[in-house]
């Protein structure tokens, strides 16, 4: 069962998002699963991490109004910041194996949902130190064995 087919769950709605990604250089289209916290007032909690959207975190608040031409939820806007961080990892080598990369994240206390075998989004909590996940970043990323974007980064992390 594909991606589209998947049963829903209760509590829970997807939310399409388009942008224009300045990565790609192209408009996309990303759906992302949302918990539901006031379908009538049409406000919902990110359940998931980013692949492409670079302005959405995990657990960022936002609406989203229903669109009978996409037939879904789209994004409006985003109405209250989770703190939460997203970075792109893709694999540069095939010396290491992308769960290998993925178990180093995690220990540092990074979520993350692989996309395919090179290539992998990852969350940083906002009470997760990004200083040490950065530097653990840039050391793999001398190492040549990945390359990584910071897609979206809280203010939370800024400071």
């Amino acid at each position: 069962m594909d991606d589209l087919e998947q049963e829903i769950p209760e509590g829970f709605t997807k939310i399409l998002f388009r942008f224009h990604s300045e990565v790609l250089d192209q408009d996309m289209v990303e759906t992302l699963w949302a918990e539901i916290l006031d379908a009538e007032a049409g406000q919902y909690r990110i359940d998931s991490v980013p692949f492409y959207i670079p302005f959405i975190a995990t657990d960022d608040i936002v609406t989203a109004e229903y669109d009978s031409d996409a037939e879904s939820l789209v994004f409006s806007e985003k109405i209250k910041s989770s703190g939460n961080s997203i970075v792109w990892v893709v694999l540069m080598s095939n010396v290491i194996r992308i769960d290998m990369i993925r178990e180093i994240m995690e220990e540092l206390g990074c979520d993350s949902e692989a996309f395919d075998e090179r290539y992998f989004s990852m969350e940083i909590s906002a009470d997760t130190n990004y200083l040490k996940v950065r530097d653990k970043l840039l050391e793999l990323t001398q190492e040549g064995l990945i390359d990584f974007e910071e897609a979206y980064i809280s203010e939370a992390h800024q400071a």
